[in-house]
């Protein structure tokens, strides 16, 4: 990972997003899709029994946009998430 382009983007650039989105039928109900959009940190660590890569970029959400993700409330949704203040630990 800390060799990779992605990386290297987020050290120069922090703004990202990131997004997944699905479609099971050929209609508007049958897409859905999550986008996270944020400031993103590279960070490394000691891997957890040899599954994760000692380098990882987190995501801290700004903006979160859904369609369709939870099946009891269907259709777009949006939410603004506060930055932290300067020195507040987070979690994760």
């Amino acid at each position: 990972m800390a060799s990779s382009a992605k990386y290297r983007n987020v050290q120069a650039n922090p703004r990202v997003a990131f997004a997944v989105d699905e479609v099971v039928e050929e209609t508007m109900q049958g897409a859905r899709f999550l986008e996270v959009r944020g400031l993103a940190e590279t960070a490394t660590h000691e891997p957890a029994d040899g599954h994760l890569a000692p380098a990882t970029i987190r995501i801290h959400p700004r903006r979160v946009i859904a369609y369709n993700v939870d099946p009891a409330d269907p259709g777009l949704h949006t939410r603004a998430i506060a930055a932290a203040p300067a020195g507040t630990p987070t979690s994760g």
